[in-house]
């Protein structure tokens, strides 16, 4: 029954409980006359809300309306832009890909150090990664990308005591310093192996060096003092990039 008032202010249709049902039209109400607080909290369901696009993400936009983003592709990311602009969907970004890295040694097994004598240790093959890097004509490493590289020298060396002193360096462009020793060397003082008459001692550790991947280079240097000529055995380089500069 609809709501009816008459000329003399008589109103009629209006029982003691409100209005009937469906005495209000969409028609009788004036546009953006519901305001939010005459919404309930947590009374709109997502069935009352607008069909989207499968895919789709709400969000706001710079002026603080909601917006929709998206859809992506199969792979992207949701990823932020930024204060002032909505998040947006993009490809992943590449990784994954190795850096550079060599592994040099000696094809011969073994190299003979004079005593108390820095010597560059002459490797004369090269395997894994980008063997260009290292050249065997000069005896270093060379990488031709830029950035710090993660250095290591190790190899085992024989002598005829027990009390041998064993150092080693990396000297990057011809200049020592680049260990963990202000001299440019680490020194080695480890228990012998097979005894007093014939010990043999490894050595191995390494250091992070920054290249600028053009005409950096360096080279591995050996030192020990026991007495006359030694035997180095197995020397290996290796060198992999871990970061930028």
């Amino acid at each position: 029954m609809a709501i009816t008032i008459d000329g003399d202010g008589t109103i009629t249709g209006l029982s003691a409980g409100g209005l009937p049902d469906n005495s209000v039209q969409t028609a009788d109400i004036a546009d953006n006359q519901i305001t939010t607080g005459k919404i309930g909290d947590n009374q709109v369901t997502l069935a009352k809300m607008a069909g989207g696009t499968d895919g789709q993400i709400i969000t706001y936009d710079a002026s603080g309306d909601p917006v929709a983003v998206g859809p992506g592709t199969d792979g992207q990311l949701l990823t932020s832009t930024g204060a002032g602009s909505p998040p947006a969907f993009e490809d992943a970004p590449a990784g994954g890909a190795a850096g550079p890295c060599i592994v040099a040694y000696i094809d011969a097994g073994e190299i003979s150090i004079s005593n108390s004598t820095w010597t560059k240790v002459q490797l004369d093959n090269r395997t894994i990664g980008d063997t260009g890097m290292w050249s065997e004509a000069d005896e270093r490493f060379t990488p031709t990308t830029a950035g710090i590289y993660f250095c290591q020298f190790e190899g085992m060396m024989t002598s005829g005591n027990s009390d041998l002193e064993i150092k080693y360096e990396f000297r990057k462009n011809g200049n020592g310093g680049h260990s963990y020793k202000d001299d440019g060397a680490f020194d080695i003082y480890q228990s012998p192996w097979g005894g007093t008459s014939h010990p043999s001692f490894y050595m191995g550790n390494g250091t992070l060096i920054s290249f600028n991947g053009s005409s950096d280079y360096v080279e591995c240097w050996v030192y020990h003092t026991g007495g006359g000529a030694r035997s180095l055995h197995r020397p290996r380089f290796v060198a992999f990039k871990v970061d930028t500069n």
